[in-house]
């Protein structure tokens, strides 16, 4: 089983939202992550026996609970690679977590760092798709879409997909603060 997570911010993205269902009317783009909530995602999705999910998802919700929230500064959006995001400037608390999630998993569940989460850039992603045509056109039609200076990081995810696949995930579990 996989298991991602993240950070919900769908509410305070709604006009972002509104933004993207445009683009992907008008624009075939392979990436269907839009499915889940608008979210800045903390680590890699990674792989577990799915035996341990329970486990996993307990520690997890342990790790969400101790955090208290706290405010992630918006950088802008910008493509990476194949990927259209929004990109977020690291903090302490943003970095805190993350490393605690991550220790955790490595330490409980032998879950090892993938290269991408050793120097980890926080994001919500908008677009993927192998076609940089199609990201150059969906990053124009998002023009002028708002975007806020800052994010309330209080709303924490769990999700799961049986494949890894994109368009297979889901959120299990929502912790709210």
């Amino acid at each position: 089983m996989f298991v991602w997570v993240g950070i919900n911010v769908e509410e305070q993205l709604k006009e972002v939202r509104s933004a993207v269902d445009g683009v992907f009317e008008k624009i075939d783009i392979s990436n269907v992550t839009c499915q889940l909530p608008l979210h800045i995602s903390l680590k890699i999705s990674f792989e577990i026996e799915n035996s341990l999910f329970s486990s996993v998802l307990e520690d997890i919700t342990r790790v969400y609970e101790e955090c208290q929230p706290f405010e992630i500064a918006v950088k802008g959006i910008e493509k990476h690679e194949n990927i259209e995001w929004i990109r977020m400037h690291s903090n302490d608390k943003i970095e805190a977590l993350a490393t605690a999630l991550n220790g955790m998993l490595l330490e409980k569940y032998g879950v090892p760092l993938h290269e991408y989460d050793l120097d980890f850039i926080f994001h919500t992603t908008l677009f993927m798709d192998d076609d940089a045509d199609k990201i150059n056109d969906a990053h124009s039609l998002l023009g002028d879409v708002y975007l806020p200076e800052r994010l309330l990081a209080n709303t924490f995810v769990i999700g799961n997909s049986e494949t890894g696949k994109n368009g297979t995930y889901r959120v299990y579990k929502t912790i709210a603060k």
